[in-house]
C-alpha cells in the first residue's frame, strides 16, 4: 500500500518548524527500494504493465462481472507530460523524474507547478502497489480497464501539535471501468500474476473449427498465470462432434496475451476424453509472432469429447 504525505495540509508558512530541502518525500521514499527487490524476485528484473499480488478475482455472474479484493504491483511508465495535451482525470503522465496523476481537466497545467490539477504518485520507471477493492460491473461490454483512484483516508487521521487532525495520507488504489481496451493504465486481462491462478472463459467466436466444420464448441475455459514473461496455462474445451474423423481448432487468446517477437509458445497435450473410447490429438502447437493455439484431433467414436491441455508461452505482456 502506498501513502503518499499530502504536504499542503502540514506545511503552514506561519509556523516555526522547519522542513528539510526537497521537502518530505525522502520519508515515503525509504522503504521503495526493499518492496521494489522483494517484487522482482518474483515477476523478474525487467518488469512492465502490472501484476496481481492476490485476490482480483473476476467473477461472472449474469450480466455483472464482480471483482473481489486484492492488490497490484504496477511498474510506472507514463508518457512525457505535453503542454498541449488536453488532460482529464485519472490520466497519468510522467514529468521531472516522477509519475503524475491528473486530479482535475486542464491543458498546459505544468504537474511541477499546479497541484490543483496534479498530483505525485511516485517515481518514474518506479513499481508500486496498488489495493484494490470490491467491485461490481454491471453490465460489462468491453474490456475492463484499469485505473488509479484517490482518496483521502478519514480512518487514520494524524494528529498535529495544533491540537487537531488531519487526514494526510493519500491512499492510490487501482479500480476498473467498462471500457475499451487501452483506454486504462492496462486491461485487467493483461494483469500478469504472483502465485495466482486466473480463469478466463473463451469466447465461442474466438474458437475456429475446420475439416469437420458441422461440430460446434460448447465451452471452453483457460486457467493462466503469467510469471514474467512466461505465460503457463491449463485449457479444456468441450466439442459437439458431428461423426468420425478429423477435427481441427484454433483458439485465440488475443485478449489474453500479447507474443514476443519470434518466440514460439508451446502446447503440451494432455488428452481427449469421450464417454466410450479414447480419441486422438494428432498435434497441437503456437505459430511463431501468433496469439492463437492450433489443435489438430481425430475423433474415433463421432461422440462429444472434451479436449484437455496445458504449455507455456513466451510473451511480450
Amino acid at each position: 500500500m502506498k501513502k503518499n504525505i499530502a504536504v499542503q495540509h502540514i506545511i503552514d508558512p506561519n509556523t516555526l518548524y522547519k522542513l528539510p530541502i526537497g521537502g518530505i518525500d525522502h520519508l515515503q521514499e525509504a522503504y521503495a527500494e526493499v518492496i521494489d527487490n522483494l517484487i522482482k524476485s518474483f515477476i523478474g528484473t525487467t518488469p512492465s504493465g502490472g501484476y496481481i499480488l492476490h485476490g482480483c478475482v473476476n467473477t461472472v455472474a449474469g450480466p455483472s462481472n464482480s471483482i473481489s479484493e486484492g492488490a497490484i504491483y504496477f511498474w510506472m511508465n507514463f508518457a512525457a507530460w505535453n503542454s498541449g495535451t488536453a488532460y482529464v482525470a485519472k490520466d497519468c503522465v510522467s514529468k521531472g523524474g516522477y509519475s503524475w496523476i491528473c486530479i482535475i481537466a486542464g491543458t498546459n497545467k505544468d504537474p511541477e507547478t499546479q497541484p490543483t490539477y496534479w498530483a505525485k504518485i511516485g517515481n518514474h520507471q518506479e513499481g508500486q502497489i496498488f489495493l484494490v477493492d470490491v467491485q461490481v460491473l454491471n453490465p460489462l461490454v468491453n474490456l475492463v480497464k484499469c485505473e488509479i483512484r484517490t482518496t483521502y483516508a478519514t480512518i487514520d487521521p494524524v494528529d498535529f501539535t495544533d491540537s487537531t487532525q488531519k487526514s494526510v495520507h493519500a491512499i492510490y488504489k487501482i479500480g476498473f471501468k467498462d471500457a475499451l481496451t487501452g483506454t486504462g493504465i492496462v486491461d485487467f486481462n493483461n494483469l500478469g500474476s504472483v502465485n495466482t491462478w486466473r480463469k478466463y472463459t473463451i469466447p465461442i467466436a474466438k474458437i475456429s473449427l475446420s475439416v469437420n466444420t458441422v461440430s460446434s464448441v460448447t465451452s471452453a475455459i483457460i486457467h493462466y498465470r503469467k510469471q514474467g514473461n512466461i505465460l503457463h496455462f491449463i485449457l479444456s474445451v468441450s466439442l459437439i462432434a458431428s461423426g468420425i474423423g478429423d477435427q481441427n481448432m484454433a483458439i485465440n487468446l488475443v485478449d489474453i496475451f500479447t507474443p514476443k517477437n519470434n518466440s514460439p509458445g508451446f502446447f503440451i497435450h494432455l488428452g481427449v476424453a469421450n464417454h466410450f473410447t479414447e480419441s486422438i490429438i494428432k498435434d497441437s502447437y503456437i505459430n511463431n509472432n501468433s496469439t492463437t493455439i492450433n489443435i489438430y484431433l481425430k475423433n474415433t467414436t463421432g461422440t462429444s469429447l472434451v479436449v484437455h491441455g496445458s504449455g507455456f508461452i513466451d510473451i511480450e505482456k
